[in-house]
């Protein structure tokens, strides 16, 4: 009754920007989780892919035949190999694959959702990972020995939610200084606020490790010589993700989840 209400939701959640840094393993995410489906239910009571038609010997899936059924229609129709031939491949050999092909030539950072769960239409990446997640928590009871697909799947989820961190504070300098440019304040803070030099520093207590150097801004340092008012803004902006790229930070905020509960998985078997 849950999973069905959960369906019945997500044509109300809105669509996320697709990153290019993740990508690749959101398809891997995907692709983990439609195995585990296939594996507790077999390959006609998947929700996620459920059409798709396999060249694996009972119907189900491989990574290429997922790849070209859950790729975009309308972007340049991909009919090649990737080189991937495990059924549970490696998820950082998968995602290079991914990259070799050009993910912004065949849109590997896109998904169809028309193709990618069973109906209604999901309104967004947050609402297919809701709906993949919801199922791989039905299916592992069902599965004697699912050590290899949960490693997988957390993988994959860990370097989405890393992938869009990193490329969260890249952009986050110039998130400021737009946020400084549209905010309505006064005349005289507004002055304050533009001549304000924007300072960043490098951040290393994020909890990963980052594949390139990356800074973040210094909110404190920032604002240690403005007056108050300016800042309670900086603080209100810096408190409430929905002042800043609240696409970005909802996302962020739902993969960091969903690797708590794929942990919690991990754990209990």
């Amino acid at each position: 009754m849950i999973f069905q209400l959960l369906l019945g939701l997500c044509g109300l959640v809105t669509s996320v920007v697709a990153s290019i840094p993740a990508g690749p393993y959101q398809f891997v995410f995907l692709y983990y989780a439609y195995r585990i489906e296939v594996e507790a239910f077999g390959a006609q009571g998947t929700y996620i892919a459920p059409f798709c038609v396999g060249s694996l010997p009972k119907g189900d899936c491989n990574f290429d035949d997922f790849l070209k059924h859950v790729q975009p229609a309308d972007t340049p129709k991909w009919n090649g190999a990737t080189g991937v031939t495990d059924i549970l491949p490696d998820v950082e050999v998968a995602a290079q694959k991914l990259r070799a092909l050009g993910t912004e030539t065949y849109a590997f950072t896109k998904i169809d959702f028309n193709n990618i769960t069973r109906p209604p239409k999901p309104g967004g990446l947050a609402a297919v990972l809701d709906i993949a997640m919801a199922r791989v928590e039905q299916a592992l009871p069902k599965i004697k020995v699912p050590g290899k697909l949960l490693s997988g799947l957390q993988t994959a989820m860990g370097q989405v939610w890393t992938k869009r961190m990193v490329e969260n504070y890249a952009n986050e300098k110039k998130e400021v200084r737009k946020w400084k440019n549209k905010v309505q304040v006064p005349k005289n803070v507004k002055a304050n606020l533009k001549a304000m030099p924007v300072i960043t520093k490098s951040d290393t207590q994020l909890g990963f490790n980052n594949d390139q150097p990356f800074t973040r801004v210094d909110f404190e340092a920032t604002t240690r010589k403005e007056d108050p008012v300016v800042r309670q803004l900086f603080r209100d902006y810096q408190n409430n993700p929905l002042l800043r790229d609240s696409m970005h930070q909802a996302i962020i905020q739902r993969c960091d989840d969903l690797r708590t509960r794929i942990k919690v998985l991990v754990d209990g078997c």
